[in-house]
């Protein structure tokens, strides 16, 4: 078998062609490559030669032939479908579709932390593709952000079930030396037979760092941190973040109980939760669609210069709301450099009191405290004049999610920016014109 990883783009494996390296770690190497009978891209993940040495070995190979059995059988919208499997001479790989994106890593760093319903939205998903997973008698034991995809088109899909085990069978479900100690439940570090509710845990831990940044504890060693896990509960998040609604706080006590018994007994729990949050999170009256957020963006004229995939890329960047008349939308004075889109409504601009000017469907606001990175603060307050639906755009999630993205959009808000600017100028223009004329009329009305 072929101890050395690193093949080159020329190379095949069976009916794939080899394109491109996607990721590398110490037991496999992910290649992008090409079904030639199929013609589609696919991800083919090929474990190193070494992994399958020795006793250690032994039990690799009954991780990699557990994760072959699933080829075909696990389609659902949430998890990344694995579409074929081979060991020969030379390679032992598991293939599955391609997910053109990043994972939940990305939105799990301070200062790019998702807005409250996105992660909600998100974990929602998680929930629904383990929930699948669960029917068909299946534990994943190793979740964490690595194994959670974000597609560009704003997909969420749960990855690599290589660590998986079947509650429908006798395999060992002690698990030393699997899964990431992090994440791991208080039932996996003591090494007890496994149900699903150790997922359950795991995505809690997920969700505790998707809103903080981090993980609930840390440790000089592994035992330390195994400890800690065992003996203590998780902290609510909003010790570390304070503006975290109490809510989330209550469904991640509720998640990474360590009792059993006050865990969430069933995946449908934990999805219903985030659901009801979602939908009286401020602001936000129900978890949109990544379809039609997609169809909707697609279909702004200022989003244009855009392509689809840019634009499914940005998706997880993005928080959508709902207001009714009469709602303050942005306020003078706030804080913050995001962006947003008037997506249905009308938009009263109010200045001391008095309205200035109106903001119609399609069009951008907030643009001039982008521009500036937040060094000119708000200087007018947004009101609905109607019911309306706004997109906002966090800057610092939206160029992670997509290279290149902060050239682009800065170019369609100056020319934007240039194009108001005109706008008013002509304004202006029109004004002096008829004050002069007033002026003159008045003048010669005096002299008459």
């Amino acid at each position: 078998m072929n101890s050395n990883p690193a093949i080159e783009r020329s190379d095949s494996i069976g009916k794939y062609q080899l394109l491109r390296e996607l990721g590398s770690g110490a037991t496999s190497t992910v290649y992008l490559a090409r079904d030639r009978f199929q013609q589609r891209d696919v991800a083919i993940k090929v474990i190193h030669a070494n992994q399958l040495d020795g006793e250690a070995g032994m039990l690799f190979q009954r991780m990699f032939f557990s994760e072959a059995t699933l080829v075909g059988r696990l389609q659902h919208p949430h998890v990344v479908e694995l579409l074929d499997a081979g060991i020969d001479d030379n390679d032992c790989y598991i293939v599955m579709e391609y997910v053109e994106g990043t994972t939940l890593e990305k939105l799990c760093v301070p200062g790019r932390l998702a807005p409250f319903d996105t992660v909600a939205d998100i974990v929602y998903k998680c929930c629904k593709g383990l929930s699948f997973a669960q029917r068909h008698g299946l534990v994943h034991r190793d979740i964490k952000p690595a194994n959670i995809l974000m597609g560009r088109d704003g997909s969420i899909k749960v990855t690599d079930f290589g660590a998986a085990v079947s509650m429908k069978t006798a395999q060992v479900t002690h698990v030393s030396g699997l899964g990431s100690v992090a994440y791991m439940s208080p039932q996996q570090i003591h090494g007890h037979s496994l149900t699903f509710q150790t997922d359950i845990y795991s995505l809690g831990v997920v969700l505790f760092k998707m809103l903080t940044g981090c993980t609930p504890f840390n440790a000089e060693s592994l035992a330390d941190l195994g400890d800690m896990i065992t003996g203590t509960d998780v902290p609510a998040p909003s010790k570390l973040r304070r503006e975290v609604p109490p809510q989330l706080d209550a469904i991640v006590r509720r998640a990474t109980a360590r009792d059993l018994d006050r865990r969430y007994r069933t995946w449908d729990e934990f999805a219903a939760d985030l659901a009801r949050f979602a939908a009286g999170a401020p602001r936000t009256t129900r978890i949109i669609s990544e379809k039609e957020k997609f169809k909707t963006l697609r279909e702004l004229p200022v989003l244009a210069g855009l392509s689809d995939t840019e634009i499914g890329a940005i998706l997880p960047g993005t928080t959508w709301r709902d207001f009714p008349p009469n709602a303050r939308v942005l306020s003078e004075d706030d804080k913050g450099y995001s962006f947003s889109i008037l997506v249905e409504g009308e938009l009263k601009v109010v200045k001391g009191g008095r309205t200035i000017g109106e903001i119609h469907s399609g069009d951008w606001f907030g643009e001039i405290a982008y521009l500036t990175r937040g060094r000119v603060r708000r200087t007018v307050s947004l009101v609905s004049d109607s019911s309306v639906r706004t997109v906002e755009f966090n800057p610092d999630l939206v160029w992670v999610l997509l290279e290149g993205a902060e050239r682009k959009v800065d170019a369609i808000l100056l020319d934007r920016l240039a194009l108001r600017l005109t706008e008013a100028n002509e304004k202006l223009s029109r004004i002096s014109t008829e004050d002069k004329m007033d002026t003159y009329s008045d003048v010669r009305g005096n002299a008459g």
